[in-house]
């Protein structure tokens, strides 16, 4: 299974699309706004982890998002919903408390759609990156993605470290005005075409970078020695898309989709699958006879929907409850299987144990669902609510003890009430002699332990949580 880490924006997408006509006559034209979440590394994570035409015949990689997002913000709370219910591992940069957001203004005539203005704000661009945090994930990682959203330092933190662990690097440009931080952070980085690194930018971008004729061939090899880049890939709109490696240059055209065509997130598709071919193949998967089968039936899955990724708009699919990623969810899991066992013993023994088999189950049951609730209060007030890759999507150690030591602690609680019980029903004339009775000990030892237990679970969870929030 590949590993590819994926290190960018990720931000509110708002899109205004107004009449082209009124636009410039009035101050409030009418018009239409949408919501999506997006950002070039959202959208590359997205289309590595749900893309299935892409993922066709493949083993999913295994993904995870390094990003920065603030956790108190209208923002961050749809940010963390999505990511969370689009299954996305996602490791926090740093700690943010400002908005992510990528606004943009589109000129619409009937049947067309015209200039567009935007303006970007990405959290990720202001977080100071962390040297030990990233390395740590580029090591383990077989591939590093990572957009020019970050800020030239960033950028240059990330190229050096890929560089020097001797990691595969994708560099996207993200748009037109944070370019010349790509060819700067390649520069302070010190890469070198020795080491795989691909470049991938539109016309614009190329242009603004020094590729006056991103036809000619000349130009765009050049621009690659420039880049100090082993491949350079310029995507050209309906016209396809050309990669360049060393003295090669090859043009290749858009698969052709029927109907209308949206190119919101087409790039970042094509980023993810050359993110997927270096990974599983390396710089010969992606020649063009390599890659462009992939790229052709990976595109008209964006290309048919009006958002960068499907669903991306769709925050019905966020809900709440019980979250899996939560130690209440294998909590409750073992609290059946336990409870079902000792019932087995109970009705063995006797109905009075049965009794409190269900005290313990009800309990329990209980306190899973008291975590379920504790937990959005634990995201809502902690500085950091991405957590690490390793705890992301499935039932993870520190959670099965967790779950296990509270389950452990809730069967000596029960049967030191059992025998609390018996002990009270049995209640001598002389209340000294019940403390000092036989049967009654157990039930002091069984609380005891369970005090414990409890209180050393909770300090476990606390520990956990504080190495996650540290550790990225």
């Amino acid at each position: 299974m590949a590993k590819i880490a994926v290190i960018g924006s990720v931000h509110l997408d708002v899109r205004a699309q107004a009449d082209a006509d009124r636009y410039e006559k009035v101050e409030d034209v009418v018009g239409a706004v949408e919501y999506a979440i997006g950002g070039c590394a959202y959208n590359v994570a997205w289309n590595l982890v749900h893309n299935e035409k892409l993922l066709e015949g493949r083993t999913a990689p295994d993904v995870v998002l390094l990003s920065a997002i603030a956790s108190d913000t209208l923002d961050g709370h749809a940010i963390l919903a999505k990511t969370t219910a689009s299954r996305l591992k996602v490791v926090q940069l740093g700690s943010v408390a400002f908005s992510s957001g990528y606004v943009v203004h589109i000129q619409a005539s009937p049947g067309t759609q015209g200039t567009r203005k935007a303006v970007t704000a990405s959290a990720v661009e202001r977080v100071e990156i962390e040297d030990r945090r990233i390395r740590r994930h580029i090591k383990r990682s077989d591939v590093v993605y990572v957009d020019s959203n970050l800020s030239t330092a960033g950028l240059a933190a990330v190229v050096l470290a890929c560089r020097e662990e001797g990691i595969p690097l994708i560099v996207a440009v993200a748009s037109d005005d944070k370019a010349p931080r790509v060819a700067e952070a390649l520069a302070i980085g010190q890469i070198s075409e020795k080491h795989p690194c691909v470049v991938t930018m539109n016309v614009l971008e190329a242009a603004i970078l020094g590729c006056a004729n991103i036809d000619s061939k000349n130009d765009f090899v050049a621009l690659r020695k420039k880049l100090h880049a082993t491949v350079l890939v310029v995507t050209r709109g309906a016209n396809g898309w050309a990669v360049c490696s060393g003295d090669d240059y090859h043009k290749v055209d858009a698969p052709k989709v029927p109907g209308p065509v949206l190119p919101s997130g087409a790039g970042d598709a094509l980023s993810a699958a050359l993110c997927l071919q270096l990974a599983e193949h390396g710089i010969k998967g992606l020649l063009p006879n390599a890659l462009a089968p992939v790229v052709d039936r990976t595109l008209p899955v964006i290309l048919k929907v009006a958002t960068a990724t499907p669903g991306a708009s769709d925050f019905k699919s966020v809900k709440s409850g019980l979250d899996p990623n939560s130690a209440s969810a294998p909590a409750l899991v073992l609290t059946v299987l336990t409870a079902a066992i000792v019932a087995a013993v109970g009705f063995a023994q006797g109905l009075r144990l049965a009794m409190f088999v269900g005290l313990f189950l009800l309990i329990c049951s209980a306190g899973g669902a008291l975590g379920s609730l504790v937990r959005p209060v634990w995201i809502k007030y902690s500085k950091h609510s991405a957590r690490d890759d390793s705890r992301a999507t499935e039932v993870h150690w520190e959670q099965v003890v967790l779950a296990a030591t509270a389950a452990v602690s809730a069967v000596f609680i029960t049967f030191g009430l059992q025998f609390a019980w018996i002990s009270v029903v049995q209640m001598p004339a002389d209340i000294f002699n019940v403390f000092a009775t036989q049967p009654l000990r157990p039930a002091m030892v069984g609380g005891a332990i369970g005090l414990l237990a409890g209180f050393g679970a909770d300090r476990y969870f606390s520990w956990v949580s504080k190495k996650v929030i540290e550790d990225g």
